[in-house]
């Protein structure tokens, strides 16, 4: 669940601050203060780092490299040895536990007054992480939420961040109800969030800090980080990004209570509370995935699809479904656009389709609207085993004194590498070539990028970053700085929709769809929403860019853009 996704990101920042020691011989070991229970035993849960072993482990913890052998024998260690962040179980010994209750560390000296204190010893605390509710903490020691309240003396499902929750050690303690409510609850002046209900603040460390904040929007992140298993690197950087706007929100002013869960494609480890609780849901990311978490959401939460530009359907059925990438029908249409704005008297538009395919219905759009506006539109079908005679057909309906402006209606990725391929011939040999596409061709990694530069190619994306802009300039340095590395492009999907939707909610409240009809420029995003019908709302803003022949890729912006600000 939500559960590693602390010790992630902590890596992260312990990276970061690391980066510029050099020569190091041995990383210390710091006891970890993460507890696991499995089949009735406690284990420490510790993360193994570069350059520490199992002696220097065994010593930290105070127990023999024998007795970590016999508690992670799936890892086979005697045989393979440590790996970097391994994850090895250390057994809790009951001197560990007697200090660790005396002074809440873990291998610490007892403090001087406590040394005839009698701890008890049918419960150890723990203590709530940000990312954590309830349900996280019961299912990680496998036992009820509602013995755990009990236990406690808690009145309600609530818990908040660095509250101390009692945990029962022993069968026999499960029915045990300490004889005041819990003590460790936090004061009535302090308030609860799972994440960062706070303004965010700088910190000298490169850490995120946090500071309360009068207008807060309350969020939840659903994403496939799979921190059980291998970690998705882009949904751990879509996550990155989206702490990144929630930091830079806050110093605007706009405070985040944001919970995190790893879905991991499974949407009953989904907090129901927590979904109904939720003004702004952002994911999951495909839209199969979507649909199981419309079970669980009521319509007053807005669910906004981050990624799959295939779940825009959604949103005509559902009027809480904001579809955030553009869907590839907008990018068609502006593409149709784009050729009849560049259009010059004697142009030739030319459509390239696979012959005993059906063309993608999206490209036989563009084609219809460019006929209704009287342009007159050549079609040269054929198959990849046709390919010796292409350069004839093409030969016949291009003209060297004009432009030549192709569209490849196919999203087979051997087609359009084929087609690409010919027209830069035709370039080569003298004619005037420009080709007009969708985003999806550049997921074709088979397509030697040399050749979009020859034909011109005219993109029309959802995305596309321009690295000479001061607000992009600023967004690599800042994520550099925390988290040690270079932003991808899930990383600014994250930036984008968390501060754009997050602020247009802080501005508007649960009426703010009805103010995102006017264009806002992000970072590699346009967000211009439409009505879907009688459901919800589809991003019909595209980004235009050209592959240059000099082997630069510059941004072209439409007329009506001249009005865009940046939010």
């Amino acid at each position: 669940m939500k559960r590693n996704i602390s010790i992630l990101i902590f890596l992260l920042f312990i990276t970061a601050a690391s980066a510029n020691s050099q020569n190091y011989v041995q990383t210390p070991v710091i006891v970890s203060k993460e507890k696991v229970r499995n089949n009735g035993k406690i284990y420490y849960s510790h993360i193994v780092l570069e350059k520490q072993t199992l002696f220097s482990i065994a010593k930290a913890y105070g127990v023999t490299v024998q007795e970590i052998y016999d508690a992670n024998p799936l890892l086979d260690l005697e045989k393979e040895g440590l790996k970097k962040n391994q994850i090895l179980m250390i057994p809790v010994t009951s001197s560990q536990e007697l200090q660790s209750q005396n002074t809440g560390v873990p291998n610490a000296t007892p403090p001087v007054g406590n040394e005839n204190k009698k701890p008890k010893d049918d419960y150890f605390y723990h203590i709530v992480k940000w990312y954590e509710d309830l349900d996280d903490i019961a299912k990680k020691y496998n036992i009820p939420a509602d013995v755990i309240m009990k236990f406690n003396g808690m009145k309600d499902r609530t818990v908040t961040r660095k509250q101390k929750i009692k945990i029962p050690t022993v069968p026999e303690s499960l029915e045990k109800q300490p004889d005041s409510e819990n003590e460790n609850r936090k004061t009535s002046n302090e308030t609860a969030f799972n994440h960062t209900s706070e303004k965010p603040a700088d910190n000298k460390n490169g850490g995120l800090t946090f500071k309360l904040s009068r207008h807060n929007v309350k969020a939840t992140l659903l994403l496939p980080l799979n921190t059980e298993n291998k970690v998705n690197d882009n949904s751990m950087d879509f996550y990155c990004g989206a702490l990144l706007a929630v930091r830079n929100l806050g110093k605007e002013g706009i405070g985040t209570d944001l919970a995190v869960y790893d879905v991991g494609g499974e949407t009953s480890r989904i907090s129901q509370d927590r979904i109904r609780e939720s003004d702004l849901i952002i994911g999951p990311f495909s839209s199969s995935e979507i649909v199981k978490t419309l079970d669980l959401c009521p319509p007053s939460a807005f669910i906004i699809s981050p990624l799959d530009p295939k779940a825009g359907y959604l949103a005509y059925s559902h009027e809480n479904v904001i579809q955030a990438p553009t869907p590839y029908e907008n990018q068609y249409k502006d593409i149709a656009d784009w050729i009849r704005e560049d259009m010059r008297n004697g142009d030739r538009i030319i459509l390239l389709s696979e012959k005993g395919a059906k063309s993608p219905a999206s490209a036989n759009t563009i084609k219809e609207n460019l006929v209704k506006s009287g342009i007159s539109v050549k079609t040269v079908s054929y198959t990849i085993f046709e390919s010796r005679n292409v350069y004839d057909m093409l030969k016949s309906v291009m003209d060297k004194g004009s432009a030549n402006r192709v569209i490849i209606a196919s999203e087979s990725e051997a087609f359009a590498n084929d087609a690409v391929r010919n027209l830069s011939l035709m370039e080569h040999d003298g004619f005037n070539v420009i080709l007009y596409s969708p985003s999806k061709i550049l997921t074709f990694d088979t397509i030697e990028v040399d050749n979009y530069h020859k034909v011109s190619m005219h993109v029309s994306a959802s995305y596309f970053i321009n690295y000479n802009d001061p607000e992009v300039e600023r967004f690599v340095l800042d994520y550099r700085s925390l988290f040690n590395t270079e932003p991808s492009q899930f990383a600014f999907q994250g930036y984008d929709i968390a501060h754009y939707f997050i602020k247009m909610y802080s501005d508007y409240g649960k009426h703010f769809p009805a103010k995102t009809d006017i264009e806002n420029s992000a970072l590699q995003s346009d967000f211009k929403m439409k009505k879907a019908g009688n459901g919800g709302y589809i991003n019909s803003a595209v980004r235009r860019f050209v592959y240059n022949p000099d082997y630069t890729v510059t941004e072209v912006k439409r007329k009506e853009e001249e009005s865009w600000h940046l939010q």
